[in-house]
């Protein structure tokens, strides 16, 4: 029988009582701290252990910001049905000014830092009123994104920072622009190996399953690495030095270096991230997921992006050959294999996918298949 957290400021019998958890929050509670845990093992229940003390000392607001709308909402529902106080609000930019003046009021907020850096611009809320700032996804927090300009601001309060992410970025650089930034004193670090967290992994039997992409898809791919191609060579002849299998990371490295000292290499650059992004998708997620991040792509406005669609003949070709490809029913190949496995499963299964679309996708394409 599970024992639970018994806290003035958390709702009984919700939280179960996970030493880890508590041992990770004692430790954000005393010193700016970042907390790294995977996926799945509770960073937001660690969050709600630091409010509720936080709550606790009746000294002030709690900020805690998401990267995302949909997150952000998250976390407010959380919140909502495990903390005992009433006074706690969403904040977002569908909300009018006025609006938002009333709600920077509650005790505790959950907001995106795109809105609440527009509000601290305009004076709408101060950074005095917080005693606890936390930063979800905190790996976030690098170059011009919106959780660098706020980390500055709250640099010369006396608030106490928490950022948590499931990973740190394996980059040295970056992970020391975030520590920095977010001026923390220390990473509070768990995995699923760690001696007090095991208690609460159930063993689980992983098996890699690969798939043969039906000859439509590799005629796409083939396309889309003739086009990549092409823009690296430009790369190359504009004085990049790049490795001779160029990643994505490699690339999005460069773009801080492109942008300050190597203008003229910014449309190819730009085109190549694109590219490598709708490269991966094809690849992992199929035709009609590459046919929307392309359709995605082509109504935003960015160096390389006009040319890309009209004039790069590689790539239209493959966004012809992706488009016949749709008309005749082809998805990614692991469908069928995923169909396959359900079949053959006693019980319920879950499907799990890194990418929006292809949900939808996926869902299709099971109930097509009966």
């Amino acid at each position: 029988m599970s024992d639970y957290v018994q806290h003035r400021f958390i709702k009984p019998d919700t939280v179960e009582v996970r030493e880890y958890q508590i041992s990770l929050a004692k430790q954000a509670a005393s010193e700016n701290c970042l907390v790294v845990l995977p996926t799945g093992l509770g960073k937001t229940t660690v969050a709600l252990h630091v409010i509720a003390e936080y709550l606790s000392k009746g000294t002030g607001g709690i900020l805690f910001m998401a990267p995302t709308r949909v997150l952000a909402n998250q976390h407010y529902e959380f919140l909502k049905n495990n903390l005992t106080i009433e006074d706690i609000a969403l904040l977002t930019g569908e909300d009018t000014v006025t609006k938002r003046k009333k709600l920077w009021a509650n005790s505790v907020i959950c907001a995106t830092p795109e809105i609440t850096k527009n509000d601290l611009d305009r004076g709408i809320v101060s950074i005095d009123q917080f005693v606890l700032v936390i930063f979800d996804e905190a790996h976030r927090t690098v170059g011009d994104y919106a959780y660098s300009s706020i980390a500055h601001r709250f640099a010369s309060s006396g608030a106490r920072i928490m950022g948590m992410t499931a990973t740190l970025p394996s980059e040295k650089e970056k992970a020391t622009e975030i520590i920095t930034t977010l001026r923390v004193a220390s990473v509070a670090e768990r995995n699923e190996s760690s001696p007090d967290v095991t208690p609460y992994i159930q063993k689980t039997d992983t098996e890699w399953i690969k798939v043969e992409l039906p000859h439509e898809m590799k005629e796409v791919q083939f396309y889309l690495r003739k086009a990549l191609a092409v823009q690296h060579n430009e790369l190359q002849r504009c004085g990049l030095r790049l490795s001779g299998n160029v990643s994505l990371s490699q690339l999005l490295r460069s773009r801080d270096f492109v942008l300050r000292q190597n203008r003229r290499a910014a449309k190819s650059l730009f085109t190549a991230i694109r590219l490598h992004y709708a490269l991966n998708i094809l690849e992992s997620h199929g035709i009609t997921s590459f046919l929307r991040f392309c359709d995605r792509t082509r109504e935003k406005k960015g160096a390389g992006i006009k040319d890309l669609f009209e004039n790069d003949s590689n790539f239209l070709r493959a966004l012809a050959y992706a488009k016949d490809a749709q008309a005749k029913g082809i998805e990614h190949s692991k469908i069928v294999k995923l169909a396959e496995i359900i079949k053959i499963i006693q019980g319920k299964a879950i499907v799990f996918t890194s990418y929006r679309d292809s949900v939808d996708i996926i869902h299709q394409k099971l109930v097509e298949m009966g």
